[in-house]
């Protein structure tokens, strides 16, 4: 939710004390590599996912990708070459995105039930495990 209070910006014209939440929306494709973190999902707005993600996202070279709730992806998730998903709805709403662990090195998935459809795991490699 964004925000804006005049009180604490005097220099500027008071706006409104609260903006409408809006659904953020994404379209493209999205990579985490080389043991960086992206983290998705702030909740619902209106009922629905807070994040619209349309596009192919790959987590790669031991990095980690976490869903906290309020988060839809279209066009799946890849874990590969030793990185870490995180599913959890702590933020509220729900987790939506086709997640495939796959690929050389091991890779992990935690919380798999807290995402939908269920997470699928392709034994390449050394392999992926779900916790």
């Amino acid at each position: 939710m964004q925000s804006f209070d005049g009180a604490f910006l005097p220099e500027f014209v008071a706006g409104p004390a609260a903006v409408d939440p809006a659904v953020d929306t994404i379209n493209g494709g999205g990579t985490v590599e080389t043991q960086s973190t992206m983290d998705l999902g702030a909740g619902t707005v209106g009922g629905v996912p807070g994040l619209s993600w349309t596009g192919a996202i790959t987590v790669q070279q031991n990095s980690s990708f976490r869903m906290s709730g309020g988060a839809s992806v279209t066009g799946g998730v890849s874990l590969i070459q030793g990185s870490n998903g995180f599913f959890n709805k702590a933020a509220g709403g729900t987790n939506s995105a086709t997640v495939t662990c796959a690929g050389t090195g091991t890779s992990h998935v935690a919380g798999a039930a807290a995402v939908s459809p269920a997470v699928t795991l392709v034994a390449t490699g050394i392999g992926c495990y779900a916790f």
